[in-house]
């Protein structure tokens, strides 16, 4: 490449970069529908003028995916986290972007019912994350198994998935307050291992402790997938009211951080549609 090509790819890195960052803030703020369009045109501009093995073409294509994820468009989110992890390679510096990409795989295909495909997803990531630098790799192995969790829990399996969300709980409270966001989440899992075994009143407590958690950012998201455990197993307890309640807020939470065709965004629908019918 001569010095023209040299510069022409310098000045869309810096453009790009630029992009990024922007694309982060407004992720950050949950704005994600105004924005979709933008991601996907920076994403195709940095293949195209980088590569697809470059860490600023592979960063702007994760967040394109994660996006998609979010505004419920699984089926498309999917395969894009599929080619990032590919297109990322084996590069030491492009690793936790690969893995990244994996374990946001492994928690889409949990939301598109594809639970066994998830834990085989997320087993990788465990198996991986010795590859990161401390803390990185902890957080990593936690996240893989908090997905494994999700998924066992979605396969019918609510006591193994109660035993590994309980182990992973114990490491991410021993592991300070960096780990805060993890542990809310961890306890959310739990809760719903409970809740599918019919121990309503240890699921109440397990999100109760997610409550209590000093998180770095609690999300909508976030905030919605406790709404939804809770009041899951407030209907079950019969305390209709309390579920109506928790429900209605689940539900503008979760519109707020996803697309309205999310399945947690339906699901809560459900649980509300429920709610209203036994109050």
């Amino acid at each position: 490449m001569g010095l023209f090509g040299n510069r022409r790819r310098e000045k869309a890195r810096a453009e790009l970069q630029k992009n990024y960052t922007y694309f982060c803030r407004v992720l950050a703020a949950e704005r994600l529908r105004l924005i979709e369009s933008d991601m996907r045109a920076a994403r195709d501009r940095a293949r195209a003028e980088l590569g697809d093995d470059d860490l600023l073409t592979l960063k702007l294509w994760q967040l394109y995916a994660h996006t998609l994820g979010n505004l419920g468009r699984g089926e498309e989110a999917e395969p894009e986290f599929r080619a990032v992890a590919a297109a990322a390679g084996s590069a030491a510096e492009t690793q936790p972007t690969r893995l990244l990409a994996l374990t946001n795989r492994a928690a889409e295909l949990c939301f598109l019912k594809r639970f066994a495909e998830a834990v085989t997803q997320a087993q990788e990531v465990v198996e991986t994350a010795g590859i990161m630098p401390p803390p990185d790799d902890v957080f990593t192995r936690l996240s893989g198994l908090n997905t494994q969790a999700m998924a066992l829990t979605g396969l019918g399996h609510a006591a193994e998935a109660e035993a590994l969300a309980r182990n992973a709980l114990t490491t991410a409270r021993d592991s300070g307050p960096v780990f805060g966001s993890l542990r809310r989440v961890l306890c959310v899992n739990l809760a719903a291992a409970l809740n599918a075994q019919g121990r309503h009143t240890e699921a109440l407590e397990a999100l109760t402790e997610a409550d209590r958690v000093l998180a770095p950012k609690v999300t909508a998201g976030g905030t919605s997938a406790i709404a939804k455990a809770r009041a899951t197993a407030l209907l079950a307890l019969d305390r209709h009211q309390e579920a109506l309640e928790t429900a209605r807020a689940g539900l503008t939470a979760a519109l707020t951080g996803f697309g309205e065709s999310h399945t947690r965004v339906r699901e809560l629908h459900v649980l509300l549609a429920d709610a209203e019918a036994r109050v």
